[in-house]
């Protein structure tokens, strides 16, 4: 897995791009890792996925991931900060849950009843194992789906520094790394057109260079 910079992460961007959010996870990784094919992606677990949707922003930018919401008891501002690390960690130590009639589900999953009228019950039934039997119920096959994907979901507990009340909120890897990856792409698009109007380089070799030589180069360019 390499991080999403320079040419790659305009490489991703432009996956990604027109892609559906459905496929939008593995277009990322895609960039990132070009020695796994796109089959082997979409056959990962969401909670896989997701997992290693947090490493490479981790490697791409940062530890620290941080964003805000409204509390919903009092509206006021609610800013949070967490280490990527220990949501890694946390989905590592989550336990395998298992059941023998019913799988976990996949981006593939996903993707095949992203159409269907009841794309919830669809996907139950993808995910149920032909050992079921014509007995087993839809809602036990609902409850098992949930207890082998619930670590699907990366919750998070915020105390309000207001009212004191407790914020339970899901944090959607996905969307929140593709926001973070357009505006790093427009901030260097704007490094780019900076730099080859003041010196006349090229965008490749521009992206080539070293961030820390041109942040400096930036500010020589800069009045």
């Amino acid at each position: 897995m390499r991080p999403l910079t320079g040419e790659l992460l305009f490489e991703a961007w432009e996956r990604g791009a027109n892609a559906p959010y459905h496929t939008l996870a593995l277009s990322m990784l895609a960039s990132a890792c070009p020695k796994r094919g796109w089959d082997e992606l979409a056959d990962l677990s969401i909670a896989e996925r997701d997992g290693e949707l947090l490493r490479l922003r981790a490697m791409t930018f940062g530890d620290r991931l941080g964003g805000c919401l409204p509390c919903e008891a009092c509206g006021a501002r609610l800013e949070f900060e967490v280490a990527v690390s220990f949501l890694i960690e946390n989905l590592r130590s989550a336990p395998a849950l298992q059941a023998h009639t019913m799988r976990r589900a996949t981006s593939r999953d996903l993707a095949a009843v992203r159409s269907s009228p009841d794309p919830r019950r669809a996907l139950l039934m993808r995910c149920l194992s032909s050992d079921a039997g014509e007995d087993f119920s839809e809602e036990t096959a609902a409850e098992q789906f949930n207890r082998i994907n619930e670590d699907a979901e990366i919750r998070l507990a915020l105390p309000c520094p207001v009212c004191s009340a407790m914020q339970h909120t899901v944090l959607d890897i996905v969307r929140f790394f593709w926001a973070e990856l357009r505006h790093a792409v427009k901030k260097l698009l704007q490094e780019v057109h900076e730099l080859a109007s003041a010196y006349g380089w090229s965008e490749q070799s521009i992206l080539s260079m070293n961030p820390a030589r041109r942040a400096i180069y930036l500010d020589l360019a800069r009045p």
